[in-house]
């Protein structure tokens, strides 16, 4: 990247409103107690940095990040051009069992190159986000041997996160699987394209989406 290239400008713009943000108090902060303020008063919490953390947290500040990068004409100081996930729009969809309401987010999925899939799950009994057991995504089809990613538990209440690296391209069938201690439910999502590289993926973007599904 030339030194005098706008994109520079941009990532340095960019860096230095990130960087401002960053040391500034966000939500759930306060500044630290001065020693002469807690002395006598016991032991203290450091509430720089509070022990439970707004779940929400980490989300709202990449949600900051996005928009403050967006408003300044979209060129991240960190990323160069690598990361599908970060010009791509994930394929949404939501489907119904019985027993629980599936919402997924799923990125392009690359050959050797991990993904994170958003798997969002709610009870139909009570309306309730699933809040335990392990959630596990199964690609299978195509001639090839099946491969499962799994999220071991929810990352908040309702949301789990899972990687997923292919190692097989072409078109594969997509599974999701819950099992916890009281639920065992399953959703089919159908066939989802595993692109040779990013290049395929951005080639065909705005045109996937699941050949086949149901529940």
């Amino acid at each position: 990247m030339h030194p005098n290239s706008p994109a520079t400008h941009g990532s340095l713009i960019v860096a230095g409103v990130l960087l401002a943000l960053s040391h500034s108090p966000l939500r759930g902060e306060t500044s630290p107690t001065s020693p002469q303020e807690t002395e006598g008063q016991g032991p203290q919490v450091d509430l720089g940095h509070p022990a439970h953390e707004d779940e929400g947290h980490a989300d709202w500040w990449h949600r900051l990040q996005d928009w403050t990068i967006a408003l300044l004409g979209g060129v991240h100081p960190h990323a160069d051009g690598h990361g599908l996930e970060e010009h791509l729009e994930p394929f949404a969809v939501t489907l119904f069992s019985d027993r629980t309401e599936l919402f997924a987010e799923l990125p392009p999925l690359v050959l050797g190159e991990a993904s994170e899939l958003l798997v969002h799950l709610t009870r139909l009994t009570d309306f309730k986000p699933v809040t335990e057991g392990e959630v596990r995504v199964t690609l299978s089809g195509g001639g090839a041997p099946d491969e499962s990613f799994a999220s071991p538990a929810p990352a908040r209440p309702g949301l789990y996160r899972v990687k997923v690296t292919p190692a097989v391209p072409g078109e594969r069938h997509v599974h999701i699987a819950l099992a916890s201690p009281d639920l065992r439910d399953s959703h089919d999502l159908g066939l989802f394209p595993v692109h040779p590289d990013q290049e395929a993926a951005e080639a065909t973007a705005g045109a996937e989406g699941p050949g086949s599904g149901g529940v």
